[in-house]
């Protein structure tokens, strides 16, 4: 989980400990990531990340859900557990 931030960003200051919360709450299953737009301009334009806060969710390497914008601590949870109960693509047997 990557989370887009900026520290003169006021949203991102109050999201950033209710993040902080969350990670040790799923520390077994997710892992965030911080990501300063300010000296992280390559992962700002790979992910293509126009507001901040903004975080986005990945699953080997790839996009599966975004979070644009302040939300309370239930609703990043609520994103977190719906994010780890999604299926993961099964492999195809070769017969």
């Amino acid at each position: 989980m990557l989370d887009f931030y900026a520290g003169w960003c006021a949203p991102c200051r109050v999201v950033s400990p209710l993040l902080a919360r969350l990670a040790h709450e799923f520390e077994e299953k997710l892992r965030i990531v911080k990501v300063d737009v300010d000296t992280s301009s390559d992962m700002v334009d790979k992910y293509g990340v126009y507001s901040i806060p903004t975080i986005v969710f990945l699953r080997n390497g790839r996009e599966i859900e975004r979070i644009i914008g302040a939300k309370t601590k239930n609703q990043y949870r609520n994103a977190i557990i719906k994010f780890l109960q999604k299926k993961r693509p099964v492999k195809s047997e070769h017969h």
